[in-house]
């Protein structure tokens, strides 16, 4: 069925009518191709930009943050005057440890 298609185009004189419809379809096409990579080189241009601009401006707001002195004693802490603190039976194993440590910790006192 295309073999006759080719025959009756050749036959008709119409090959160069054909081919030239063929070019210009084809450069439509790369033309369009062409405009979608220009399209999204520039969205991910839009893209990477605002990503550097939000994260230097995160990264600002932290900085001005930081720069913030802490408060001198904030609400709940304990106040001021404990003289001394004591520590007994203490020992130090991970909640899902299988064996219990070799020896005991000593007596720790603070102050």
């Amino acid at each position: 069925m295309l073999q006759g298609v080719v025959i009756a185009i050749e036959s008709l004189g119409l090959e160069t009518q054909e081919i030239n419809r063929l070019n210009d379809t084809n450069q439509r096409i790369l033309e369009l191709e062409l405009a979608k990579v220009k399209t999204v080189r520039m969205l991910m241009f839009f893209q990477g930009t605002a990503i550097n601009l939000f994260r230097a401006l995160f990264l600002l707001q932290l900085l001005i943050l930081a720069q913030k002195p802490a408060p001198r004693n904030p609400g709940g802490a304990v106040p001021d005057g404990i003289e001394s603190l004591e520590f007994s039976a203490v020992t130090y194993r991970h909640p899902g440890a299988r064996f219990r440590p070799a020896r005991r910790q000593p007596r720790r006192s603070l102050g």
